[in-house]
C-alpha cells in the first residue's frame, strides 16, 4: 500500500484513539474525575474544545460559560491533548506544557472559576455530555437567542445599519440569498457567533461575559502592554485585520486588499496603521503602500493559502501555543485602536467584543 498523507493520518488517529482509551482507564484518572466534582453544591461543567482555530475555541468556551450561568453550574475550561469532536490533537496543545501548565485555556488565561485542571493525564473531555455538545448547549455559541426568521434577521441587520449610519432595508427576503450577498456561503455561517451583527448592545452583552470570565495570564498582559506603550500610545491608530488564507466557505477571499485600503484611507491619510494578518504577502504589500505608518507584531504568518494554525502546527510533541498567544495579542491590540477595518473573521469579532465602543467598518458593508 502506498504511503500517503491520508494513510499516515489514519494511522495517527488510530494511535491517538488507542492512547485515549488506555490513559482514560488509569485508576488515577478515575479518582481525578471524581475529585473535580466533589464538594460543588450545584455541580461543575467541564468545557472542552472542538478542533478549530483559536477564537472558535474562545467563543465556544464563552458560550458554555454563559450556559453554565443560566444553569447554576461552575464552568471549568479543559483544553486537553485531544479535542471533543474527534480523537485528533488540539491545534494548540504542547506535550511539554506552556507557561508552566498543561491546559490550553490556561496557557493564556487564568482558570474560568478559580478551579484549575491539569490536563496532562486527561487526553479527552470527561465533563457532563460535552462530547455531544461540540458547541454551546443552546446551539449557537454566544449567538442568537431567538429563532432565526427573515423578520429577526431584518431587525438585526437594521440595528447594525443604524449604528453604521447606513439606510435601513425593508426585508432580507430569502435567508440563504441574503447570507451570500453578505459574503457568507451559508446562513448558519453568518449567524454562528453574530459575527456580522456586532451591534453595540450585543457587543456589550458579550463583553460582560468576557469581563466576568476572561483574565489574561500576567506574561500575556505584559506583552500586550509593552507593545502598546512602545508603538501605539499617544497616536491615532487605525486597526486593520486582513485574513488571507482559507476559512469555511472562503467568503472573504473574494474581497480585494484595495477595498480594505480604501476604508483605511477614507478615515485618515496620516494615522498610524496597526495591521494583523495571517499572510506574509499581504504584509509585504501593505508595507509597500504605507511605509513607516504601518505597525505590526512579529509573529508566524503563512506563505501560502493554508491557515497558520494548521500549516505550521507540530502536532506530536510541541504543538503551537505560541500561535494562539500571537493571535490573542493581535486581537487585543486591534481592540485598542481608534478605528477598525476588517472582514469576516473570529479575530475581528474578538476585537469588537473586547472593546464594544470601538468604531469599525466591515469591507462587506460596501456589498449591501
Amino acid at each position: 500500500m502506498a504511503l500517503t498523507k491520508a494513510s499516515v493520518r489514519r494511522f495517527q488517529l488510530r494511535i491517538d484513539a488507542l492512547s485515549y482509551r488506555v490513559i482514560e482507564s488509569l485508576p488515577l484518572n478515575a479518582y481525578r474525575k471524581h475529585e473535580i466534582f466533589a464538594g460543588e453544591p450545584n455541580g461543575s461543567y467541564v468545557i472542552n474544545f472542538g478542533r478549530a482555530g483559536f477564537f472558535s475555541n474562545f467563543f465556544e468556551v464563552l458560550g458554555y460559560a454563559r450556559w453554565c450561568d443560566r444553569n447554576q453550574l461552575i464552568p471549568i475550561a479543559y483544553g486537553g491533548r485531544f479535542c471533543n469532536d474527534t480523537y485528533r490533537r488540539n491545534l494548540y496543545w504542547s506535550d511539554v506544557g506552556y507557561n508552566g501548565v498543561h491546559n490550553v485555556w490556561e496557557y493564556f488565561f487564568e482558570p474560568l472559576s478559580g478551579k484549575s485542571i491539569n490536563c496532562f493525564l486527561y487526553p479527552d473531555n470527561f465533563g457532563r455530555d460535552t462530547r455531544v455538545h461540540i458547541f454551546a448547549p443552546d446551539g449557537s455559541g454566544i449567538g442568537l437567542t431567538k429563532a432565526l426568521t427573515s423578520e429577526v434577521l431584518t431587525e438585526l441587520e437594521n440595528e447594525r445599519r443604524e449604528e453604521m449610519d447606513l439606510p435601513p432595508i425593508g426585508s432580507v427576503g430569502d435567508l440563504e440569498t441574503f447570507a451570500q450577498v453578505r459574503g457568507y456561503a451559508k446562513v448558519w455561517r453568518m449567524i454562528a457567533y453574530q459575527r456580522d451583527y456586532p451591534t453595540q448592545q450585543y457587543r456589550r452583552f458579550v463583553n460582560k461575559i468576557i469581563q466576568k470570565y476572561v483574565r489574561l495570564k500576567p506574561n500575556v498582559a505584559s506583552q500586550v502592554n509593552c507593545f502598546y506603550d512602545s508603538h501605539m500610545a499617544g497616536k491615532t491608530v487605525v486597526g486593520l485585520h486582513v485574513r488571507s488564507t482559507d476559512n469555511i466557505g472562503l467568503e472573504h477571499l473574494s474581497v480585494s486588499l484595495e477595498r480594505y485600503c480604501r476604508l483605511v484611507d477614507a478615515y485618515s491619510s496620516t494615522a498610524a496603521i496597526y495591521v494583523a494578518t495571517d499572510s506574509s504577502l499581504v504584509l509585504a504589500q501593505l508595507k509597500e503602500r504605507y511605509g513607516e505608518r504601518l505597525i505590526h507584531s512579529e509573529c508566524v504568518r503563512s506563505n501560502n493559502s493554508k491557515p497558520v494554525h494548521t500549516n505550521h502546527v507540530r502536532r506530536i510533541t510541541r504543538g503551537n501555543p505560541q500561535l494562539g498567544e500571537q493571535v490573542l495579542i493581535d486581537a487585543i491590540l486591534l481592540s485598542r485602536t481608534s478605528f477598525f477595518v476588517h472582514g469576516l473573521s473570529g479575530v475581528a469579532s474578538a476585537a469588537l467584543f473586547f472593546n464594544p465602543d470601538l468604531v469599525h467598518r466591515s469591507v462587506w458593508d460596501n456589498a449591501v
